[in-house]
């Protein structure tokens, strides 16, 4: 069974650390992105992710812009 990908995107630590701990405890591949354009990249490397969660407040491009 292939586990669920996920992409964490948020631009403070503490949030994508408690939330990578949680999810990876839980058995999911994640990744992590600081900010808008580093989930882009990811993205488009990797454009197999089940699941984004993401910040709606970035810095520079914000979370609902990345998602459209």
């Amino acid at each position: 069974m292939n586990q669920t990908k996920i992409l964490i995107v948020d631009d403070e630590l503490l949030i994508r650390d408690l939330l990578y701990d949680f999810f990876a405890s839980k058995d999911f591949l994640i990744q992590t992105a600081n900010d808008a354009q580093e989930a882009i990249q990811l993205v488009e490397q990797h454009d197999d992710f089940d699941v984004v969660l993401t910040d709606i407040k970035l810095e520079g491009e914000d979370g609902l812009s990345f998602v459209d």
